[in-house]
């Protein structure tokens, strides 16, 4: 997983979120590690990993060999290219240390190797220890931790702000992606929250997939007991975050409402509340929504919950079977939630680009609508610095987008530094920071 000692042709300089000494690689600062793989690296680890894998079974037929710890590594190192017979009949299970890059991957590899289907293990990163006396903590990390009970955005919520370490991929996440075996959060950290609901659980499926939030259905206590839905946004941790790397990686806002005004739709009156949100009918007042250390979350108005959608895992609970609260999530609203993602490029053929670095060039957008429904509106390019304008760059129109269509548009003034990218649609306006040029 991330933050092993690797000694295959690399030097041992520290790699935030990848190894240290990735093999092969120099162990830059960078999520994934190092550089590229020689083939000298490759060799030496593939000699090392078969003679520990029988000696390994000499002493105990037991012991579970699991690949490099990431889905794409144990690819590369234990495939098979043409030239190397394949290896991956010698992985038992496949361990990945994050659901959001590698369980795909992941999912792929278990059933490689020999035609049989293996396991695929979520395991936590290795954790280091700071000195004596102190507290473990995930390396590769300035800081791992979520609040055990966080207040919502208008101020309700439990009053525990407490911040404990537990930065890792949800155990939702990864049985939802297939995983055999997931880690659970410390009890100091959800109080075994985690373990009550999902222990014993199915999973039975996720909501939209293909969409915001990520929501993932599992069916507890054996037939008709109690359903269970995860909800989450981005930087949860989740498959999302994989989905929509641009989004997870930068700060969205979304003002509902029609074209052409702050509110739009919302009047006065309206009583959603202000913070990202799944809507659910709730008439029966059957539901219960608690966060992730069992807390429970104030998120009712009237007949109706407003789930909080953020980057920390929520709980929804009905008792009976998940199919009835599959069905009843179907119908939710989603509110305030990107509406697409957005890729970007420089686009040196635009009109008045410079040539050279990428500052100063025009931009190239592809945007991706991530909803349910079709769209169509206005993107803009906004300077926030400058007041001519308003700061407006460059706009385009968008044609009419289907759910999970993308639409590529050119915006040819020049584009540099932080700008903000606005899309504005029937039913609402999203602003996206984008850092353009040198500085991406």
């Amino acid at each position: 997983g991330r933050g092993v000692w690797g000694r295959f042709g690399g030097k041992k300089k520290r790699g935030k979120g990848g190894r240290k000494g990735d093999c092969g690689g120099n162990g830059d600062r960078g999520k994934g590690g190092g550089g590229q793989m020689t083939e000298q690296a490759r060799a030496e680890f593939r000699a090392f990993y078969l003679a520990g894998y029988e000696e390994a079974k000499k002493q105990d037929k037991g012991i579970v060999m699991l690949g490099t710890g990431s889905g794409a590594r144990t690819r590369e190192l234990l495939g098979g290219n043409g030239r190397d017979a394949d290896l991956m009949a010698y992985v038992d299970g496949l361990a990945i240390g994050d659901a959001v890059e590698d369980a795909a991957v992941g999912k792929k590899l278990v059933e490689m190797g020999g035609g049989e289907k293996k396991p695929l293990w979520l395991l936590p990163p290795v954790m280091m220890m700071g000195g004596a006396g102190s507290e473990p903590r995930p390396s590769g990390s300035d800081q791992f931790s979520i609040p055990t009970a966080r207040s919502l955005p208008d101020g309700r919520g439990s009053d525990s702000q407490a911040q404990l370490p537990w930065g890792f991929s949800p155990a939702a996440a990864g049985l939802a992606a297939g995983a055999a075996v997931v880690p659970l959060p410390p009890p100091a950290v959800d109080r075994g929250v985690t373990a009550h609901l999902l222990g014993g659980a199915a999973f039975l499926q996720r909501v939209d997939p293909e969409s915001l939030p990520y929501i993932a259905v599992f069916q507890g206590g054996g037939g008709d007991g109690y359903g269970v839905a995860v909800v989450a946004g981005l930087s949860a941790h989740t498959a999302v975050d994989a989905m929509f790397p641009a989004l997870a990686k930068g700060k969205t806002i979304v003002v509902p409402g029609g074209r052409g005004g702050e509110g739009g739709g919302w009047g006065v009156e309206d009583q959603r509340p202000p913070y990202p949100n799944f809507e659910v009918a709730d008439d029966n007042e059957q539901l219960r929504v608690v966060d992730a250390s069992g807390s429970p979350v104030d998120c009712r108005v009237g007949d109706t919950l407003y789930v909080p959608v953020s980057d920390q895992v929520m709980y929804v609970l009905a008792s009976g079977s998940a199919e009835d609260l599959t069905a009843l999530l179907r119908q939710g609203t989603r509110n305030r939630l990107p509406m697409v993602e957005i890729e970007w490029r420089p686009d040196p053929s635009a009109p008045g680009s410079a040539g050279g670095s990428a500052e100063g060039r025009g931009m190239k957008l592809k945007l991706t609508n991530i909803t349910t429904e079709a769209m169509s509106g206005k993107v803009r390019v906004i300077d926030p610095t400058s007041k001519v304008r308003g700061g407006v760059l460059g706009e385009r129109a968008m044609g009419q987008t289907a759910a999970g269509q993308s639409v590529e548009l050119e915006i040819s003034a020049e584009v540099s530094g932080a700008v903000v990218v606005e899309v504005e649609t029937e039913r609402g306006v999203q602003r996206t920071a984008v850092v353009f040029g040198k500085t991406r």
